[in-house]
């Protein structure tokens, strides 16, 4: 394949979806030439196992088994939508008064959150999406295809939807479309912009390499399911929640 391609995982979903997310890029320490560092550095030890704290990350992300979410803010984000509609809709609960995990399924009609808390959940929309890498100043692709899960509300997936049902956007997934968005605003006031972009004005306008067939083919053989955004806690559990929290 021309590139190495992503399907990451992650811990579970711990911060409320579409908020910004903000990165950053490390630069290894330097020093002077002809000296060696008496100190052990930080990496592979032995065979099948790795050293240095982004190596306890990267196991406890690889364990949990939770994918990357797709988090859009002020600037513009490329992107390939993977399949043509959500693969998944649920009721969920958003506790910011909750300690760590904030976000729970909501079990309907047997709900503690709704029945004891008298919380009312949102529908939560998932869609499986490949971000796309971009280029620097000197022609390099920035980061690689990765498949992640865009979570979004009934307002966003209804915007989707239309496009998906007009005849130059449809189906969204079509090999030679992708797409543009970026976000402004806050709460409901919160507004995103998608534009479509055809596969032949990616690098000349938007310093993207297009996907190969052979990476497409892949990537969408490792779409997202369900149990890879969150688990649904038991009834028993969320109880011991509500008495936690009153």
């Amino acid at each position: 394949m021309a590139r190495a391609l992503k399907r990451r995982t992650s811990t579970e979903q711990t911060t409320e979806p579409e908020e910004k997310e903000a990165s950053q890029r490390r630069h290894p320490a330097s020093r002077p030439a002809g000296r060696t560092d008496s100190r052990r550095p930080a990496g592979r030890t032995s065979a099948g196992a790795s050293g240095g704290w982004d190596a306890l990350r990267n196991q406890a992300k690889a364990s949990a088994g939770f994918a990357d979410t797709f988090k859009v803010g002020s600037d513009e984000i490329v992107f390939k939508f993977a399949q043509t509609e959500p693969f998944a809709v649920f009721a969920w609960h958003w506790l910011e008064q909750a300690q760590g995990k904030k976000g729970f399924v909501c079990h309907a009609e047997d709900c503690p959150l709704c029945e004891q808390l008298g919380d009312s959940p949102r529908t939560q929309v998932l869609f499986n999406v490949i971000e796309m890498p971009y280029r620097d100043s000197n022609g390099n692709d920035v980061g690689e295809p990765e498949m992640k899960i865009w979570a979004c509300g009934v307002r966003l997936a209804e915007k989707i939807r239309t496009l998906s049902q007009n005849t130059k956007t449809s189906p969204i997934d079509r090999d030679d479309l992708y797409w543009s968005v970026s976000r402004s605003g806050k709460g409901t006031k919160t507004e995103y912009n998608l534009v479509p972009i055809k596969e032949r004005d990616l690098v000349a306008e938007w310093a993207v390499t297009p996907l190969t067939e052979e990476d497409l083919a892949e990537l969408r053989e490792a779409v997202h399911g369900f149990e890879n955004y969150t688990k649904t806690d038991s009834r028993e559990d969320l109880e011991e929640l509500v008495d936690e929290l009153t």
